[in-house]
């Protein structure tokens, strides 16, 4: 691979995300209707080095924190949380990637590739010399129309059939890798082009297969020299938050929208010359915005426990339930958020030339991802508190 250093750190990795919130805007709309990030936002992102995020510092990345790429991705979403979304689990697979060292030797060429994929087992692998002839489709793998390379989990069996482990394969996208079929066809979260990749027969080599019972046990990472905090990142605790960021910013862009118009916009039909006259509408919005508030205070909390906790010691269970429904309730106060700014703004914001419509449309969607169904996940840290069996596979290994 040709050498390469990221750009980013701690002090300007926000400040190019926000300065990009313009762009972000300007190919919403675009991005919303062809159902994918516009050319133009990928090069931007290119250029900041924002693919950069969660990038290993040996493989030249900036080794953030979670809460930067949390406050990043929310920054973009205020925009266009689809775009958003396909950008965060584009730089996440890019992280993942990097982090595992016979795929980034392998696959890193220039530095600046890209990764999709989808956690979900699926399909069927079987051996072969050098590698593994892998055949299967998986859903819901956001960015695949802008990455380099795919990736998908394989339930591994036994002669008799039986599952005895899970693997992740990481290959080429395109001619003579994998295909990409045009399924993502959504009310909300259109821009984040979240396609099925299509495997038939593929070779990949042994490099790019990953076998989730090779991987050293959590506890063994921390004695091993150069170890670094992305290589510490719970895989349980992090899904969650990464479902949570582009929903934070939908939530944030309809606040920043409907404050905008409070001392101009009236009530049809009411004695309000504007909506900053009605008492009411005023308790509304200042819920709305404690409501905003709280959801940052239970994000930050659940970022420091990978940030501060995560990078010194393993998560305990109760610790990795508790992001778990910290996540899930911060987006239960987003949805409430959404809900009522909605009904301040009025059935002009249900027209498909005003944001408002589409930032609550992606919200509605991505706030219902499987990774965060919130009834569940806060049902999930209730059972941690009393000691009853836990409810999330993902929990069991037997997931990914």
């Amino acid at each position: 691979m040709q050498s390469y250093q990221s750009t980013l750190t701690r002090e300007n990795v926000l400040a190019r995300a926000r300065a990009l919130r313009p762009l972000f805007a300007q190919h919403a709309e675009w991005a919303d209707r062809e159902r994918r990030v516009h050319p133009e936002i990928i090069q931007a992102l290119h250029e900041n080095d924002l693919f950069d995020l969660s990038l290993v510092k040996r493989a030249g990345g900036p080794c953030l924190p979670m809460i930067s790429m949390i406050e990043v991705v929310a920054e973009l979403g205020k925009e266009c949380p689809g775009s958003a979304w396909a950008f965060n689990l584009l730089q996440g697979g890019r992280g993942m990637a990097s982090a595992i060292p016979p795929v980034h030797a392998a696959l890193f060429k220039t530095g600046r590739e890209l990764f999709c994929g989808a956690f979900t087992p699926n399909g069927a692998m079987t051996k072969t010399k050098g590698g593994w002839r892998i055949s299967g489709r998986w859903p819901w793998s956001s960015g695949s129309l802008h990455a380099d390379y795919g990736g998908g989990s394989v339930p591994v069996r036994d002669e008799s059939g039986a599952i005895i482990d899970t693997a992740m394969f990481f290959a080429p996208i395109g001619e003579g890798g994998l295909a990409i079929a045009d399924t993502w066809h959504t009310a909300g979260m259109r821009a984040s082009g979240s396609n099925t990749l299509v495997s038939d027969d593929l070779f990949v080599p042994d490099s790019g297969v990953v076998f989730n019972s090779a991987k050293p046990p959590v506890e063994a990472l921390y004695a091993v020299p150069g170890i670094e905090p992305r290589d510490l990142w719970p895989l349980t605790v992090i899904l969650p938050l990464g479902v949570l960021a582009p929903c934070m910013g939908a939530a944030e862009g309809m606040l920043e929208r409907v404050k905008a118009i409070f001392n101009s916009r009236g009530i049809t039909y009411w004695k309000y010359a504007n909506l900053a006259d009605s008492q009411a509408s005023l308790k509304i919005l200042g819920e709305c915005q404690l409501r905003m508030e709280s959801a940052w205070h239970h994000v930050r909390h659940a970022c420091s426990i990978i940030d501060d906790v995560a990078t010194q010691q393993p998560v305990t269970p109760l610790q990795r339930a508790q992001v778990q429904g910290e996540c899930a309730y911060a987006m239960s106060l987003l949805r409430q958020i959404a809900q009522d700014l909605l009904d301040l703004a009025g059935s002009s914001a249900l027209a498909l030339s005003n944001p408002l419509q589409r930032l609550w449309r992606d919200l509605n969607t991505g706030s219902r991802h499987a990774f965060l169904n919130t009834t569940p996940s806060i049902e999930l840290y209730g059972r941690e508190l009393v000691g009853a069996p836990h409810n999330l596979k993902i929990y069991d290994g037997s997931f990914v």
